[in-house]
């Protein structure tokens, strides 16, 4: 019987790309980008950065050099941490998914891989925490997924044994081998994408978090 189900951030919870979009869509004002180039400052922002925590670490001397000469990178750097995670985009669906789990009588967890900072502020800005029990982030806790430890510590804040608990995710190694290894269950959001390691096979593939709920309370198998 499941009794508690754990969730990936990034990804799974939080659309990283939307959420980066908005964060973009104030920072190209903030810094003056004249219209005419902001198509290729966002392209090349995406190119570099692939959505990353943190951003790669040439990523705005190289926006600095071709779109804002006049300016300094670290201005562009400090932009990004003050602001980018200051309106996170959660998948559509997310609140009324997490108080249905929870008026099931369900404990709820977070595990996510980031900078204590930033992973912090997302979780804060999209008042995540109010519906989360226990929340693990890399840095804080010394540990990344799909290492075991991580998974087996949330395990045992939670008050759950493995088979107890489903883990929610959208990383094939990260999210679904690193919380099988461990004997919880898993479930995949694929985003359209198809399952292609051999070794691990997720429980349940879901397209979106919503489908969640049918999958725990008729223990139905959804494939893509």
């Amino acid at each position: 019987m499941i009794k508690a189900v754990v969730f990936n951030l990034d990804g799974t919870l939080l659309d990283q790309h939307s959420t980066v979009e908005q964060f973009l869509s104030g920072h190209l004002v903030r810094m003056g980008i004249p219209e005419a180039l902001k198509s290729a400052y966002m392209d090349l922002f995406y190119q570099w950065n692939q959505a990353g925590d943190p951003p790669h670490a040439q990523l705005f001397e190289i926006l600095q050099q071709k779109f804002l000469p006049q300016r300094d990178a670290e201005v562009l750097r400090e932009d990004f941490a003050r602001y980018a995670w200051q309106t996170p985009v959660l998948y559509p669906g997310t609140y009324t998914t997490l108080l249905e789990l929870r008026s099931m009588g369900l404990k709820l967890g977070l595990i996510t891989n980031g900078t204590h900072f930033s992973q912090r502020a997302k979780i804060a800005f999209s008042r995540l925490a109010e519906y989360i029990d226990v929340i693990l982030i890399s840095e804080k806790e010394q540990l990344r997924k799909p290492d075991p430890e991580i998974f087996q510590r949330a395990l045992k804040r939670l008050g759950v044994e493995a088979r107890q608990c489903a883990f929610v995710g959208d990383d094939p190694l990260e999210d679904i081998t690193g919380a099988a290894q461990v004997g919880m269950k898993t479930a995949w959001v694929h985003h359209g994408r198809l399952w292609e390691i051999s070794e691990v096979q997720p429980d349940w593939m879901l397209g979106s978090v919503p489908e969640l709920i049918r999958v725990l309370s008729r223990r139905q198998p959804l494939k893509i």
